[in-house]
């Protein structure tokens, strides 16, 4: 491992009071930069012939990318995307009505259930395979789904198991996730698309729209027959559980209007953050423009659809490997990124959950039944629920602690599992979110799910009233409220920490990368912004008639965090040519009092920037990358309309329409990247990682470029260790014990300091980033 950093002072911009961003008229508009101005002398010495390397040396041809759509393909797009509108209501297609009256399950069971898998198919491929494509890959969904699990599903409809269309959706609550469940396996178990389809209208119109949008869009993504359609926003789907209640208020009666005038123009509407205005009294609210940032929300549904806690990948005979770790670098990752807006509003450290919270939250949102989402009172006292009480999840987290004090867990057979093996900290994930994959789920529980449940219930534990969830028991919702970063916070606290603490010293040799050496980083300057977005939210208006939907468009206006893009140049000298995987990571320098973190600190809340591949020549190689080709983000995923549109027009033959097989359109927004900053400077670190590349790796996963792949992983077979060629975790460079390294071996070749910071020479430092105006 190699450590690069640089000096350099950037500012972002703040407006209003405390430090508020809100979104300025063009004419006002402000911009700032991350201006470069190196403080440490550097001699540069550039081989002859300099090579920017980028990832684009392992990428798939364009032409193996894309594939130009036939009229099938495109004819069952539009079917798909039909499914999706208006999805409160029972479709209005006529010819979708048909199929739901027409069809039955229960007598078209034979076109359900796996086919036989041959040897080679029914085996658990290893991460270092090649991902299962075809029927290779349904086969490892299907080897265990059998008929009766569709005779299950038809006598549990029959009987008034399933939740009734009116009804909200819960995933946090079992019996909600358990009808998710059947209907998932019910659409995984159609042997072919005709099948899968006609299921999909049926439920679409007989079950809860929560539990079909749920269950239908996680099918898509991993069915071979569906997974390369294009699957609208979450936040166009069900805008409800993104936009401003009275913004959707505002659209009903906007649509009175326009109906008693017969007129039919895009009527657009404008959106203010929750409680911008009062920020005084309410800090918190000045983080709204990021917890609440449409983007980030669906992007943490996607996360949890992607990844179900109820997933057992034992019974669906699917290799996901180190899903655990994912998760816990996951919530480390929003956990530093929150931090470093809050730090950019001077609002000091996440405040701690405690069995009194401090900190109220009313969300502002409401769901299509027209409950409002439930807030949270000032120093709310948490009470046992019906389903688990305050007791029962202080004794999970016992039980973890206690597992990580021994080192071992027990499984249902009373035999022992070791913590500190290799798999450990993958395991210790599994154990807090994944309790389908729990070898011992009644024990240890579900940490994570039961503090959300919980916490989530404050305002009616004993559900005596009939009040709609709160924030913290929808993924769509869930990052708006302050309370579950508190929650994120006290895990890594109470349980990762302590984990992390009794892992092996590192060695030397275990960070060391021999005769590669970090001589300098570049960046461009970087600027940020707020600029307007518009939201289409026809999906909350209800209709009588498809063609009266057809007249029917309107949209919410709302500022956002972006920035411009910008490049970084980082320059390794090296006595070999090889291949090597670059991490880029931003980090805190300071607190809001002016101190300076200690190392642990700076690396527990580092965000990273990027993560891509490389290849150095023998001498000096300056690889130069560009912030949207960044792997952890992808950009704004097109809007409903705008695909529907295109689909028609190449359905007419006015246009081509193109499949980019290895397209991830909902990720970690790259708008997001960089913090807000302040107005008069705000001081980080920026670190580049050089570590071995192996041609596994480069010839597995790399060469398909896909977007915000360090967060969601790899699709098709999931297989997160190709993340990371090097055998350390996910996350930061220096994720536990650094003081452990031998001064000596942390020379100058090898971690790259500025001249101000060698002030310390036994203490591994990340260098320093600081950041400046333009004038």
């Amino acid at each position: 491992m190699v450590l690069g950093s640089l000096s350099q002072q950037t500012v972002l911009p703040v407006r209003g009071k405390l430090g508020f961003v809100s979104r300025p008229d063009a004419a006002e508009r402000t911009y700032f930069t991350y201006q470069a101005v190196l403080k440490m002398k550097l001699t540069l010495v550039l081989a002859l012939v300099c090579l920017a390397a980028l990832v684009s040396g392992y990428a798939v041809p364009e032409k193996e990318r894309k594939v130009l759509a036939d009229k099938e393909f495109l004819s069952r797009q539009k079917q798909i995307l039909r499914l999706f509108v208006r999805i409160q209501q029972p479709t209005l297609y006529q010819d979708l009505i048909e199929i739901s009256k027409s069809y039955s399950i229960e007598e078209n069971i034979d076109k359900y259930a796996s086919t036989q898998c041959s040897a080679s198919q029914g085996k658990t491929h290893s991460h270092r395979s090649k991902a299962p494509r075809g029927s290779e890959y349904l086969c490892r969904f299907y080897s265990l789904r059998f008929p009766k699990e569709v005779k299950k599903f038809v006598f549990l409809y029959k009987n008034g198991f399933f939740l009734p269309r009116s009804d909200i959706f819960v995933p946090l609550e079992k019996e909600h996730s358990e009808q998710a469940k059947l209907l998932s396996e019910l659409f995984y178990d159609a042997k072919d698309y005709d099948t899968f389809f006609k299921t999909a209208v049926w439920a679409r119109n007989h079950l809860n729209g929560g539990v079909f949008l749920y269950s239908f869009t996680r099918s898509l993504q991993a069915r071979e027959d569906t997974r390369f359609f294009y699957i609208p926003p979450y936040y166009e789907i069900y805008p409800f559980l993104f936009v401003d209640e009275h913004v959707i208020q505002n659209v009903y009666e906007a649509r009175l209007t326009s109906v008693e005038s017969g007129e039919s123009k895009p009527i657009v509407l404008k959106s203010n953050y929750t409680g911008y205005w009062d920020s005084e009294r309410n800090p918190e609210a000045i983080l709204a423009y990021f917890t609440e940032d449409v983007g980030l929300n669906a992007f943490n549904s996607e996360w949890n659809r992607l990844y179900p806690s109820w997933f057992n990948t034992t019974e669906y005979n699917v290799n996901i490997d180190r899903r655990g770790e994912l998760f816990l670098h996951y919530q480390k990752q929003l956990l530093a990124r929150y931090f470093l807006e809050r730090l950019s509003n001077n609002l000091g450290d996440i405040p701690s959950f405690e069995e009194e919270y401090e900190i109220g939250y009313f969300p502002r949102l409401r769901f299509n039944n027209g409950q409002s989402v439930t807030g949270r009172q000032q120093y709310s006292t948490f009470y046992d629920t019906e389903a688990i009480s305050v007791q029962d999840f202080k004794e999970t987290v016992s039980r973890l602690r206690q597992a990580v004090e021994s080192g071992y867990i027990f499984n249902e057979q009373g035999e022992k599992i070791s913590l500190f093996e290799t798999d450990g900290r993958n395991m210790l994930g599994e154990l807090i979110n994944f309790y389908g994959n729990s070898p011992n789920k009644h024990y240890y529980g579900s940490y994570f799910n039961e503090a959300l449940y919980v916490t989530g219930h404050v305002a009616d534990p004993q559900q005596q009233y009939g009040l709609a969830p709160s924030a913290l028991l929808n993924y769509e919702t869930a990052l708006r409220d302050p309370l579950y970063y508190s929650l994120v916070k006290k895990l890594f606290e109470s349980v990762v920490y302590k984990y992390v603490a009794k892992q092996p010293k590192y060695t030397y040799e275990t960070l060391a990368f021999p005769g590669i050496k970090v001589q300098g980083v570049e960046v461009d300057p970087l600027i940020t912004y707020f600029d307007d977005f518009e939201i289409n939210l026809d999906n909350v208006v209800s209709v009588n008639d498809p063609k009266d939907g057809e007249h029917v468009d309107f949209r919410v206006k709302q500022g956002r965090l972006n920035h411009k893009p910008f490049n970084y140049k980082v320059s390794v000298e090296s006595d070999k040519e090889t291949d090597v995987m670059i991490k880029v990571f931003i980090t805190p320098k300071y607190d809001s009092y002016g101190r300076e973190f200690d190392l642990d600190t700076k690396i527990f809340y580092s965000v990273e920037l990027d993560r891509f591949p490389a290849k150095v020549n023998v001498g000096t190689t300056v690889i130069e990358r560009n912030s949207r080709d960044s792997s952890v983000a992808v950009p704004d995923a097109p809007s409903f309309r705008y695909i529907l549109k295109h689909v028609d027009a190449a359905l007419e033959d006015k246009e081509e329409y193109f499949i980019d097989k290895f397209a991830r359109y909902h990720g970690f927004p790259q708008r997001l990247l960089i913090p807000k900053g302040r107005k008069h400077g705000f001081p980080v670190e920026f670190v580049v990682v050089v570590l071995p590349f192996d041609q596994a790796d480069k010839d597995d996963l790399w060469k398909y470029n896909l977007g915000s792949v360090t967060l969601l992983g790899a699709p098709a077979n999931n297989q997160v260790s190709r993340l990371s060629s090097h055998k350390l975790p996910l996350g930061p460079p220096l994720p536990q014990r650094v003081r452990c390294v031998h001064p000596q071996h942390l020379r100058q070749d090898r971690v790259h300091l500025p001249q101000e910071s060698r002030r310390d020479q036994h203490r591994p430092g990340l260098g320093c980033l600081t950041i400046v105006p333009i004038k």
